[in-house]
């Protein structure tokens, strides 16, 4: 593939993991699934990035951690395509996986090829006990052919 005619990309899915009961807390196993689906070229994924979106909902007696280590990374990560399962990986950021300010980052050590109108379904699950739900964005970043090439 000639590099010069590509273009950065990425799809980013929020996936919410809510607590079994409105209010309650949110125990270790419970999971969310979201799905994000590759548009009209193919996409070469190169690193896959998460964060938490809001509070961590670990903070003391419960309360939400509005402070600077709301990328706890006490969650896993598992996403597949419709012929392929990619990751189960705990994604921790305090052990200096990716930052606590800015999420966990995952380089490949070679790019995924997806092909156009491919779905990557994601499922992330939490590990730890929580005051309440969380929503963790999942971002997948790559590159893809700025335009694909004429018909033969």
């Amino acid at each position: 593939m000639d590099l010069s005619k590509t273009k950065q990309r990425w799809y980013a899915v929020d996936v919410t993991i809510p607590a079994p009961t409105v209010g309650g807390p949110l125990p270790p196993g419970v999971t969310g699934r979201g799905t994000v689906v590759v548009e009209n070229f193919p996409f070469l994924m190169t690193r896959v990035g998460t964060c938490i979106i809001g509070p961590n909902q670990l903070g003391p007696g419960g309360a939400p951690d509005l402070g600077a280590v709301t990328q706890d990374g006490q969650y896993n990560v598992n996403f597949r395509t419709d012929h392929d399962n990619y990751m189960n990986v705990p994604l921790n950021a305090i052990a200096g996986f990716g930052s606590a300010q800015l999420g966990a980052i995952f380089d490949f050590d070679a790019p995924i090829e997806l092909r156009p109108k491919q779905s990557i379904v994601v499922e992330v699950t939490n590990t730890v006990d929580r005051a309440a739900g969380i929503v963790v964005q999942v971002v997948f970043h790559g590159i893809e052919p700025q335009q694909l090439p004429p018909k033969v």
